[in-house]
């Protein structure tokens, strides 16, 4: 761990203004933290569309607030782009490289030529289209380069007393829709909705799914799926006109 962390001061000593496509996950948000310790010039940039949930804005402006650090919010529509509401299997790419151009655009007019994100040394490559964008945009991922994983984030988070340290892997709201499923803006809202009602019944690390036929499952561990039970039967009946059905998903979250 010391030899990534070693490389990572090297690289914000290196390269002083940084621009940071900034989600508010555990990831970047350790990224932000660590460059400004390094004494880095950096502004977070986070770009809101109809995909975020809508509370995740007020954490990002939160933690920003906290950590000293200059926030541009940076608003788009994705339900403008059949590319993305078409819910292809290049969803994620066409989304991926609106956000980056977005970033990468704002960031030029602040004079920053360098644009970072947060992508880590143990994200999988494979499968996730929207990595291809990074490369083509010239997005550098100094967590990658370093070697520096998500349990290291986590831990050297959870050392520097950030309360992001712990914050669960997530996606946006358009990840719930299965593929070839149309995505609107109710149905996204009913997603958020939902999932909001469950984190108030204590779960944390779960989806909302919705099948093509606007079927709605909860999925969670394996662990969770005692209190997941007690949740939806306690907040079922108020879900039971946003989705065709609602129930347990068999299969469990890893």
């Amino acid at each position: 761990m010391n030899v990534g962390i070693g490389l990572l001061k090297e690289y914000f000593y290196e390269k002083r203004r940084v621009a940071l496509a900034f989600s508010g996950g555990a990831d970047s948000s350790f990224l932000a933290y660590f460059s400004r310790l390094c004494g880095a010039d950096v502004t977070a940039y986070y770009v809101k569309t109809e995909f975020q949930q809508e509370s995740n804005l007020g954490k990002v402006r939160r933690f920003c607030n906290e950590q000293d650090i200059p926030l541009k919010v940076l608003e788009r529509s994705a339900l403008g782009d059949k590319n993305m509401t078409s819910n292809g299997p290049d969803r994620c790419y066409h989304c991926k490289r609106m956000m980056m151009n977005a970033i990468k655009k704002a960031a030029a007019a602040d004079g920053y030529d360098a644009v970072i994100d947060g992508t880590n040394a143990s994200d999988p490559v494979e499968g996730r289209p929207g990595t291809k964008v990074l490369g083509e945009l010239a997005v550098e991922s100094p967590l990658k380069f370093c070697g520096i994983t998500k349990d290291m984030v986590r831990k050297l988070s959870k050392d520097a007393g950030l309360d992001t340290w712990n914050l669960p892997s997530d996606s946006c709201l358009a990840t719930r829709v299965e593929q070839g499923r149309t995505i609107t803006l109710g149905e996204l809202k009913r997603i958020d909705r939902a999932e909001s009602l469950f984190r108030c019944k204590g779960l944390s690390d779960f989806r909302i799914l919705i099948n093509k036929n606007g079927d709605a499952k909860l999925r969670v561990s394996e662990n969770d799926r005692v209190k997941a039970a007690a949740a939806l039967a306690s907040v079922g009946m108020d879900l039971s006109d946003d989705f065709a059905s609602i129930g347990l998903d068999p299969e469990p979250r890893k």
